[in-house]
């Protein structure tokens, strides 16, 4: 999938020449293709960002593109950097296996990711065809999983929890594109491409059951609506939610896509433990879980147990019986920062709040200040503000980022989506 990039190459005044035109349609293909593969091969999501991050460092050395960080990039990259030194002295600090060290070790690849976007300046279109593209398969995946195989719930071909959340979140980002897709050449067809892959990427999300990603919905629509409120027509808007809403009730109405049962499950689940009762059910237990997490993470805060060091005084902790065995054959505790907290401390926290906090600190910077005419701007950023909003979401009732596939396309997309931030900057670069 070779893409024509978006911009011109010219040789700089220092005499080291920008990158051909074929090393922008390598790192747009990469970039393409990681959202592409995502949901229908198992590992789909590494193939893209593994390549490119294979490569990037020896396209980085021998090319030599032109490159000049802001103040806002370095603030990203620090955290980036804060997050992987504060992993390693943790691992070192309990003597963990060096497998652990294969999370931190995306946000470090991550760095020479951005800098070759930056430097190469892929085609913005790679992105948006790649995600929408990627988000319609998903979609695909969730619906012949549904009807033509004897699983329970649309998976793909990875955790049934991430595949829905990640479903959810880039068909959420697809609908961050349609200002974008109204200045391109066919706007009718990228808007309606990118509206089809919204609602797979929803209707995905309810056929996985993945609960967490419905809690996370409103949060993420709401932050569209603050975005386009006062860029789209009311009527827009309405006919948008009306629409969403629409989808939502059938889904649930149709016993077939298991939406129904999975909230029932949820609101007997919470009524349950409130009242006492069946605490072995999959809410039931999570709260148990983290109500014994709290009490063992004070015993040792400032460096948590390590990764496996916690089971044992959990588990006591546990009085149900079912609860107990449960909780034992976890590796997790389905909670991004109650597991670092447990796990690595204080300082796995903070390592953890700078992941999050820092780029949507900066994306929300750029969101503000860009000029309501530049949708190019605003929709890398809005995607940006989505994917960290959303991945935040997630984490409150899964384990996100001890994913594989939850920690490769958060550190992937974060920093390739700060990536084409800084290129359609007006400051960077004009056409």
């Amino acid at each position: 999938m070779f893409i024509e990039p978006d911009y011109k190459y010219m040789p700089t005044t220092t005499g080291i020449s920008l990158p051909s035109p074929k090393g922008s349609r390598f790192v747009a293909s990469c970039i393409a293709l990681t959202c592409v593969l995502c949901f229908v091969l198992p590992s789909g999501y590494s193939y893209g960002s593994a390549l490119l991050c294979l490569t990037c460092i020896p396209l980085l050395l021998w090319f030599r593109p032109a490159l000049s960080l802001t103040r806002e990039d370095l603030w990203i990259l620090s955290a980036l950097v804060f997050y992987v030194i504060a992993h390693f002295v943790i691992i070192q600090y309990h003597g963990s296996a060096s497998r652990y060290f294969e999370e931190p070790s995306r946000f470090l690849l991550g760095i020479f990711v951005f800098l070759a976007v930056i430097g190469f300046k892929p085609s913005e279109r790679s992105w948006w065809l790649g995600l929408a593209i990627g988000t319609i398969l998903g979609g695909m995946v969730a619906l012949w999983q549904l009807l033509q195989t004897d699983l329970p719930r649309a998976q793909g071909f990875m955790n049934a929890i991430q595949f829905g959340n990640l479903c959810l979140l880039m068909g959420c980002m697809c609908l961050a594109g349609l200002g974008w897709a109204h200045q391109q050449a066919c706007p009718r067809r990228w808007v309606w491409l990118l509206i089809l892959a919204a609602v797979m990427g929803l209707a995905a999300s309810f056929f996985s059951g993945a609960r967490g990603g419905w809690v996370a919905l409103p949060f993420l629509l709401g932050l569209l609506y603050l975005c386009f409120r006062h860029r789209m027509q009311r009527r827009f808007l309405l006919i948008g939610l009306t629409l969403m809403t629409a989808l939502v009730v059938t889904l649930y109405l149709i016993p077939q896509t298991g939406v129904q049962l999975r909230i029932e499950q949820m609101s007997s689940g919470l009524g349950g433990y409130m009242q006492g009762t069946h605490v072995d059910q999959s809410i039931g237990v999570r709260l148990e879980m983290w109500r014994a997490a709290l009490a063992v993470a004070s015993e040792k805060p400032w460096m948590g147990w390590g990764e496996t060091g916690y089971v044992e005084p959990l588990v006591q902790l546990i009085s149900d019986a079912a609860s107990r065995t449960q909780v034992a054959e976890l590796d997790h505790l389905h909670n991004d920062i109650l597991d670092t907290l447990v796990k690595r401390g204080a300082l796995g926290v903070i390592a953890l709040l700078a992941v999050y906090l820092m780029p949507l600190i900066v994306f929300a910077r750029v969101s503000l200040r860009a000029s309501p005419e530049d949708y190019r701007l605003r929709a890398f950023s809005l995607c940006g503000l989505l994917l960290v909003t959303g991945v935040i979401m997630f984490g409150f009732t899964q384990a996100f980022l001890r994913h594989n596939s939850g920690v490769t396309l958060f550190a992937f997309f974060m920093v390739v989506l700060w990536g084409y931030v800084r290129l359609a900057e007006p400051k960077v670069h004009s056409e």
